[in-house]
């Protein structure tokens, strides 16, 4: 389901990042270096050298930029999703996938501590993130051949947003150099998940099934 290690991949392209890639990624390295309150717009079209009215049409808030960089957790983890692994339990297809997040994560630890670090001392920018978070969770069930699409499905993924979020908090003070804490805390939320009736399925639903759902 999930590309190996081993597996070769295609070079990058060595072209230039885009602008937006380019602001991100200052704004991640200003966060590692000074904490998230340090970043700034104007801060930013000085690091990238570009006018802060180009920054701006861009990205025209601080809280773009934060939602740009959690979005790219998304994009690599189902770049890595290749095909549904049926000899796999559902279960374990998820820790793999919710894994790989914390990969990710975990690679740029200084930047991404920083950034949950300055988000969640703002409670109403938590509360604006809820949703982008939840649908974050669904595709991490529909990459790991769980239905998130039904009224269940939704409660699913509404479950998985706050189970991920206390493995997330594991994270920020996990320092073992192989995340054991985290793997230890995602092992346990997703077990209590499972005790659950139905919010981890057997098995993937029929495709019949789910194309009956989709028509009602």
């Amino acid at each position: 389901m999930v590309a190996k290690k081993a597996t070769k991949t295609k070079p990058r392209s060595k072209s230039k990042p885009s602008l937006a890639d380019q602001i991100a990624d200052a704004a991640l390295d200003m966060a590692a270096r000074e904490g998230w309150a340090s970043v700034s717009l104007p801060k930013m079209a000085e690091a990238v050298g570009e006018p802060l009215g180009v920054v701006l049409a861009v990205y025209p808030t601080k809280g773009r930029i934060a939602s740009s960089l959690l979005n790219r957790i998304d994009q690599y983890v189902l770049s890595q999703v290749q095909a549904i692994d049926e000899s796999e339990t559902p279960r374990d297809r998820l820790f793999e996938i919710l894994m790989i997040r914390f990969d990710v994560l975990q690679h740029h630890r200084l930047g991404y501590s920083a950034l949950i670090r300055g988000l969640s001392r703002r409670p109403p920018t938590l509360l604006m993130r809820a949703p982008a978070l939840v649908h974050s969770m669904a595709l991490m069930l529909i990459a790991s051949g769980i239905d998130a699409n039904s009224p269940l499905g939704v409660a699913r993924a509404h479950a998985l947003a706050v189970a991920y979020g206390t493995v997330v908090r594991t994270w920020l003070v996990d320092d073992s150099a192989d995340m054991a804490k985290t793997m230890s805390a995602l092992d346990k939320v997703l077990s209590r998940l499972e005790k659950i009736q139905s919010l981890i399925l057997d098995k993937k639903p029929s495709s019949n099934h789910t194309a009956d759902r989709d028509e009602d």
